[in-house]
């Protein structure tokens, strides 16, 4: 697919592509709303300091950069393991501006597009990394996660990827205490998610964005 760099509303960069009519984040700004969905409404609540986490969707690698960072900075150790069955080119990658917003040397971005598919590699001694090279509904995620980053392409352009079997393979590879997190609020994915075990939850969204999702694994729920 072609894609066009774009400009979002914070400075940061994301991709248009005019072929599906969407971008990969928000046009009201990338980092903004990757940090409100993924950090500070997933990662930051979670009370651990040793964190697995699944993310679908790598796409440009800024929520693996954002979690890295707050890693980091908040002393966690991470296992970080993401799928995505269309990679970036290293081009495609190197044109991002968000290490020159977040004040993060631009090596340490590209390590996170340059490693290694389908080998789990020790980026810090603090946060590892394995990217899956496939498509989610061919594979059944091993992880026991704490939390997941559910990124996907919206359900108009990917609708096979917001069913019931795929948050049924997830949940299955959650931890107890498991979150997920998206920028999905639509009633056929909080049925799904409810369906297979989530208590589901609408909270305040970022610029733009009137709501986003929070789902906690039900422990009691009889599958």
């Amino acid at each position: 697919m072609k894609k066009k760099l774009i400009i979002t509303k914070d400075g940061s960069h994301t991709y248009f592509v005019p072929e599906i009519g969407e971008s990969f984040h928000s046009i009201h700004g990338a980092i903004q709303e990757s940090r409100h969905i993924f950090i500070e409404s997933g990662l930051k609540i979670l009370d651990k300091k040793s964190i697995n986490i699944f993310e679908m969707g790598f796409g440009s690698g800024l929520n693996a950069l954002l979690t890295w960072d707050y890693a980091r900075l908040n002393h966690l150790t991470i296992n970080y393991d993401t799928i995505e069955m269309n990679p970036l080119s290293i081009e495609e990658a190197s044109a991002f501006n968000y290490p020159d917003i977040l004040g993060i040397p631009k090596e340490d971005f590209m390590i996170l597009h340059t490693s290694e598919w389908d080998k789990r590699i020790e980026i810090k001694p603090y946060f590892s990394l394995l990217k899956i090279n496939a498509d989610i509904k061919t594979i059944s995620p091993k992880g026991n996660y704490d939390l997941i980053y559910f990124d996907a392409f919206s359900p108009e352009v990917q609708p096979d990827l917001w069913e019931t079997p795929i948050f049924n393979e997830l949940i299955k590879a959650m931890s107890p205490e498991g979150i997920l997190t998206s920028y999905c609020v639509r009633g056929d994915f909080k049925r799904a998610l409810r369906e297979v075990g989530f208590q589901v939850k609408r909270i305040p969204g970022p610029p733009g964005k009137r709501h986003i999702l929070r789902a906690r694994k039900d422990n009691n729920h009889c599958s």
